[in-house]
């Protein structure tokens, strides 16, 4: 976390592409958007079989079975909130990108989710830090905390803090 605020190591950027590269604009735009999302799918589909395969054979060797329990657990977990949370339709995310290729008309709309994206992500994370600290489950975006409260704040805090840095440089 910390090398994730301060040396910018963790820190997933947006690929950078040409759309008039491909032969194909809409299609290698929408594969190209959708490809993190169908990684994470990937990932946790061929992860979960391995972790009930720990769940149900693997004898308990004192830590190390539940260590190893919860990482592959934690790994489908997030895997497939990265699914969801990459498919919303806001603009630095790829569902903005995907649905970006089939919109013809540009309004107000479109550019206000285009200028303003990083700015509703923001308020979605900080209206989870407070869902959480005022304990209304609902509004809690990230769901249960599966990591523990203290590192979850911390997660929260830090993502917050990349994207303030990141909207000071947006000019």
């Amino acid at each position: 976390l910390v090398l994730l605020i301060f040396a910018h190591i963790g820190w997933g950027k947006p690929v950078q592409i040409n759309p008039n590269n491909f032969r194909n604009r809409k299609l290698g735009c929408i594969l190209v958007s959708l490809s993190g999302v169908v990684a994470n799918f990937l990932l946790a589909f061929l992860v979960y079989p391995l972790f009930a395969l720990v769940v149900l054979y693997v004898p308990q060797f004192g830590y190390f079975t539940s260590v190893l329990q919860s990482a592959l657990r934690y790994v489908v977990i997030f895997s497939l909130s990265f699914i969801v949370f990459n498919l919303l339709p806001i603009y630095p995310l790829d569902g903005f990108r995907a649905i970006d290729v089939f919109c013809k008309k540009r309004g107000k709309f479109y550019w206000f989710l285009r200028s303003k994206g990083i700015f509703i992500l923001l308020g979605l994370f900080a209206l989870s830090f407070i869902a959480d600290l005022a304990g209304v489950w609902f509004f809690d975006i990230f769901g249960i905390p599966i990591v523990g409260k203290k590192v979850k704040y911390l997660l929260e805090l830090g993502i917050c803090a990349v994207l303030f840095k990141r909207m000071s440089r947006i000019k």
